[in-house]
């Protein structure tokens, strides 16, 4: 309800009082994030139309709120994921070293037919976009005729943003790692480059292609993280500074 009356359209979720509720629950979020946030996206939007029908208080906008879980309990290092985490939620601490623009992303094509103009919606699965190949029109069925029309399609935010691993996670004598991570939506343009950062987040894999216009794929896979949640912890400098007069 605080929430709702401050205009944030997402609810911080602290996963140590998930933990204390239903330590099987915590498990089930840690080990499958992308069908257990999902569920709890869609309870909250229960709530909220309960409170937008009782308590007569605006809803946020046309966007619907989501959970964004933190605070996993578990720290883990950046050079310590391996496969088996991926698709599963992490937490990681780092350094922001850089961020991107703001990059559109494609979330609803909105198609004409060139022979018509009637409108077809298509909208994103799986990262892929489905073209239609037939006119719904009974008049025109034309085939092969649709031109999509950037205007009237609709975008998410997002932004690439590369982490670097704390430098007390660093092993004497090696590089330090750095992963990108893909923050979407109210999550963009929240870290700056120089900031120290816990990221909650998902561990994704993704394939890559010998060459864009081939969909044969590598046996290689590039890692990334989708964020869920970003807290703050300072500055880069700062801490460092701190760091070597606790040590002096």
């Amino acid at each position: 309800k605080q929430q709702l009356q401050l205009g944030a359209a997402s609810i911080d979720v602290d996963c140590q009082h998930v933990r204390a509720f239903s330590h099987d629950l915590y498990e089930r979020i840690r080990s499958n994030p992308m069908e257990v946030i999902p569920i709890g996206d869609l309870a909250v939007a229960e709530i909220v139309e309960k409170l937008v029908q009782v308590e007569k208080i605006e809803a946020p906008g046309d966007r619907p709120c989501m959970i964004r879980t933190f605070n996993l309990g578990v720290e883990q290092q950046l050079r310590a994921l391996d496969p088996n985490d991926i698709d599963k939620l992490v937490s990681v601490r780092g350094m922001v070293t850089r961020t991107s623009n703001v990059i559109p992303d494609l979330k609803m094509a909105f198609f004409e037919c060139s022979v018509c103009n009637t409108p077809q919606q298509s909208y994103v699965e799986n990262s892929k976009i489905e073209e239609p190949h037939v006119c719904i029109k009974q008049t025109c069925q034309a085939k092969e005729c649709m031109r999509i029309n950037h205007n009237r399609s609709h975008f998410h935010d997002k932004q690439i943003v590369r982490l670097q691993e704390a430098p007390e996670h660093i092993p004497e004598g090696e590089t330090p790692q750095s992963v990108s991570m893909c923050t979407w939506e109210k999550l963009v343009d929240v870290v700056q480059p120089g900031d120290r950062v816990e990221i909650t987040g998902i561990y994704r894999a993704a394939s890559v292609r010998t060459n864009p216009r081939h969909r044969t794929v590598r046996a290689l896979y590039k890692t990334y993280i989708d964020i869920v949640h970003i807290r703050k912890l300072g500055r880069g400098r700062r801490v460092q500074e701190s760091a070597s007069d606790n040590s002096k």
